[in-house]
């Protein structure tokens, strides 16, 4: 991982109830669309993904949030980086902006 990853891992992991919550790298560091992705899960595979555009703030997708966008053919960048934090409507929805739409569930 590199510093900017690992520093979000480490400051989310200790707010979570164990440190190990994100799993494991899945891989190394990756680059897409100019920027860096990393995986992270344990025996049951992906469960967090971490995005950073260069001069960006590294975002963190997990639960039903990553698996909708990762649900999308994605080649195109129809969603981009993601944008912000996720967060919960007023009606419970989990929301999460991203440079080119919003996701919403």
């Amino acid at each position: 991982m590199t510093d900017d990853f690992w520093a979000t891992y480490r400051k989310e992991g200790d707010r979570r109830p164990t440190p190990d919550s994100y799993g494991f790298p899945l891989g190394p560091r990756g680059e897409w669309k100019g920027g860096s992705t990393q995986g992270f899960g344990c025996g049951f595979g992906l469960q967090t993904f971490f995005m950073q555009r260069p001069g960006h703030p590294l975002f963190v997708l997990s639960g039903s949030i990553l698996e909708r966008y990762l649900s999308f053919d994605d080649r195109d960048a129809r969603f981009g980086y993601p944008s912000s934090t996720p967060w919960t409507t007023a009606d419970g929805r989990a929301c999460q902006g991203f440079e080119r739409d919003l996701l919403c569930l």
